[in-house]
């Protein structure tokens, strides 16, 4: 506006005029765009931050609970067999010899799942974890009894299968339970896993037996299922269920 005032009390042409405004305006446009790029430019750079550490975060969470889940049940499993043959070695030396190589399977086993843990791959199998189950709660002196219904397909039976391994945590770390039901059946278009115990459910100075819980729920919930828990005075028992379409294209 200055120049065109100035080429005006000069005398020049409309044309001249017109030139300079259109100069003017497309500097300011010019300068306009560059600071919205500069401004863009910044907010990408602060999303990319973000997004990093949000990865960051995932894998850390990640991590966290394949490791809870994985090694906490297979310690727990190799505790129970430790006291087995602990208890068997002057009665009964060759149970207690083979509870003690079922304790060096299990170590082997764990190696191998931490390295699957720390790459990301470790996904645990449900019908290995079914006959698992069986042994494992028959060495700590629990009752079991097993119904299993159709095949479950790999997409669901990966999030049942967490569900059964952070169950049977529960009832050999917490429960004293006596007697364990596990059940797998298919109904109303969901798979659904069961575990319930007759011990002692819900006490003061338990309250970490839910510890598992949130990182299971978080699997599930991934998966398009649920989580149903049901403490109570005797007992405890969850349900874990993913729909049957999971995985499905």
């Amino acid at each position: 506006m200055v120049s065109a005032w100035t080429l005006s009390r000069t005398g020049a042409t409309r044309d001249e005029l017109a030139s300079q405004a259109f100069v003017v305006l497309l500097a300011g446009v010019a300068a306009a765009a560059f600071a919205r790029l500069v401004s863009t430019a910044d907010e990408l750079r602060r999303t990319r931050e973000e997004l990093a550490d949000a990865a960051v975060a995932r894998e850390r969470e990640r991590f966290s609970r394949d490791l809870h889940d994985t090694l906490g049940h297979t310690l727990s499993v190799m505790v129970v067999k430790a006291a087995v043959v602990r208890k068997l070695v002057a009665t009964d030396p060759a149970g207690a010899a083979e509870h003690a190589a079922d304790i060096e399977d299990v170590g082997r086993r764990a190696l191998a799942q931490l390295r699957e843990t720390v790459d990301g791959a470790v996904v645990p199998s449900l019908p290995e974890e079914l006959r698992d189950a069986r042994t494992t709660l028959a060495a700590a002196g629990i009752r079991a009894t097993l119904r299993s219904g159709p095949p479950v397909p790999p997409a669901a039976a990966g999030p049942l299968a967490w569900a059964l391994r952070e169950g049977l945590t529960n009832v050999l770390r917490h429960s004293g339970a006596t007697r364990c039901e596990v059940e797998v059946r298919h109904d109303q278009g969901r798979f659904r896993l069961t575990v319930v115990d007759d011990g002692v459910g819900v006490v003061a100075g338990h309250h970490d037996r839910r510890g598992g819980l949130d990182g299971l729920r978080d699997r599930l919930r991934a998966a398009g299922g649920g989580l149903d828990v049901a403490p109570g005075d005797t007992g405890f028992s969850i349900t874990a269920w993913v729909p049957d379409s999971v995985g499905a294209p």
